[in-house]
């Protein structure tokens, strides 16, 4: 499970990358907001089954920017 970069040009999207990414990158790790989904299926080619769902994690209302998340399995074929 993993949060991910939220829809383009909506105003979550515009918040993770304007007003947050800039503080994550200093006070959380490294933290970056991505495409994880597309990250995996490119990396994994046809050599993996993938099961990958969007979801909405029960958060905080502070914690707004932290949407929407990924779960899943990759195994092999």
């Amino acid at each position: 499970m993993e949060h991910v970069v939220a829809d383009t040009q909506t105003l979550l999207w515009y918040s993770q990358q304007f007003l947050v990414a800039p503080i994550l990158n200093i006070v959380g790790n490294g933290c970056q907001f991505r495409s994880l989904k597309d990250d995996i299926e490119s990396y994994s080619g046809d050599r993996f089954n993938m099961d990958i769902i969007e979801f909405e994690a029960p958060l905080p209302v502070f914690m707004f920017f932290a949407r929407p998340h990924i779960k899943g399995i990759l195994s092999r074929k």
